[in-house]
């Protein structure tokens, strides 16, 4: 198993966590199970592992994370839009 391939499955796996999530708040608009300390301890990882992506060079690290950023933030801004 090369790294590549490990650092992308850690990258799926972290859209496969989020999607049904932003989904959910997509959907409802109730976002009060999540709190802002939890989207914040979620989203620095996720941030990270874009910077190490783009230090080795890793486009694809760097795509996959950019779309877990992304639902994160949709589902902070669905948060903040509708106060639940």
């Amino acid at each position: 198993m090369t790294t590549d391939f490990l650092g992308l499955l850690v990258a799926v796996v972290g859209i496969y966590i989020c999607l049904p999530l932003a989904y959910k708040a997509y959907k409802t608009q109730e976002t009060a199970e999540f709190s802002f300390s939890m989207l914040f301890l979620f989203a620095m990882p996720v941030v990270l592992w874009i910077v190490y992506g783009v230090i080795l060079g890793a486009m694809h690290l760097v795509a996959v994370n950019t779309v877990t950023l992304f639902l994160t933030f949709y589902i902070l801004r669905v948060k903040l839009k509708y106060g639940s």
